[in-house]
């Protein structure tokens, strides 16, 4: 983008009275003085905004807005985010997902959509039940509200936690399970509620706002290694194993201005690629994603939506069995 390139955007404004702006969807916030919750418009200019939005680690491009968040909001990042989309297309059937910056406030939305869809979002947020609390005032009478978190703790083909790699590594141990294991902990440590999938259908059943909560968690194999019990089962597997081992080869490598700005030794971080690199290109560890989906309606709707009832036959159907 060139010092010409604008992008005006309206979004949620915060009671600061300040500008807070999100370089990876370009959006910008102005909000009042005297912070009330009206929308408002502000034009980003690379050129006089990009140096204050942006920073670089380890030769990847992040955001400077959120201290929580740690992963690029580069071109590479955003490839790989639309892989890991592509996955949960194929995985729970097929999902429109409309985005906004709602770490800065969600009041111009309440009561605004049919559908809220919140997917991967953990890694930002500090308090994740109020987020949900939040999100579910976005929703219509009737409507429904969905999250998706995935579990950095890799599943072996067993459906047990992988075995992380130490040391030079051993049989059976993963250096993909390793570097996940590390990333988790920094996320965790820096605020990050990564831990989010594991509570989402307690808090969900806790919001007076929302009725008929279910949940359900699904595997995605890495790597096109898992079977099915017909031929399209199977194309359908390994499709989404392709891009499930090209994700996280690409999240390992995300990882990278994490570890480097937290001290990890540059030789140890290699280990990290070269290792996730060669496991998985091998096929050597049969291994799992788990995700979480929770979904729910908004009071005062009619007793049956379509959508609850289709998301929960989809997702019956597009689970993977150990």
């Amino acid at each position: 983008m060139d010092n010409d390139d604008t992008c005006s955007t309206i979004s949620a404004s915060t009671a600061t009275g300040t500008v807070s702006r999100t370089s990876s969807t370009m959006t910008s916030v102005v909000t009042s003085a005297d912070g009330t919750p009206a929308p408002s418009v502000y034009s980003y200019r690379s050129g006089r905004d990009g140096h204050a939005m942006l920073r670089e680690i380890a030769g990847r491009t992040l955001n400077t807005t959120n201290d929580l968040y740690l992963l690029p909001a580069d071109e590479g990042e955003h490839g790989r985010l639309d892989k890991q989309h592509l996955v949960g297309l194929l995985s729970v059937g097929g999902l429109y997902v409309a985005t906004r910056e709602f770490t800065l406030g969600l009041e111009h939305y309440y009561n605004s959509f049919d559908v809220v869809h919140a997917r991967c979002t953990a890694n930002g947020v500090k308090d994740f039940e109020g987020f949900v609390h939040e999100a579910a005032k976005c929703v219509r009478a009737g409507g429904v509200l969905l999250f998706t978190e995935g579990n950095l703790e890799m599943q072996n083909e067993q459906l047990n936690g992988q075995e992380p790699a130490f040391g030079d590594g051993g049989p059976g141990q993963s250096w993909l399970a390793r570097a996940t294991f590390e990333a988790y902990n920094l996320m965790k440590g820096r605020g990050s509620y990564v831990d989010a999938g594991l509570m989402l259908e307690r808090w969900m059943l806790s919001c007076p706002d929302l009725t008929d909560v279910h949940s359900r968690e699904l595997l995605t194999p890495v790597g096109p290694w898992k079977k099915g019990p017909t031929p399209e089962e199977t194309q359908r597997l390994q499709m989404i194993g392709t891009l499930m081992r090209q994700n996280m080869k690409e999240f390992v490598r995300s990882c990278k201005p994490m570890f480097v700005a937290t001290g990890f030794p540059p030789a140890l971080i290699e280990r990290f690629m070269e290792g996730t690199d060669k496991e998985l290109d091998e096929l050597s560890i049969h291994m799992y994603v788990k995700w979480h989906h929770a979904w729910a309606r908004r009071v005062d709707g009619p007793n049956q939506l379509r959508a609850a009832t289709e998301l929960s036959v989809t997702s019956e159907a597009m689970s993977v069995d150990g």
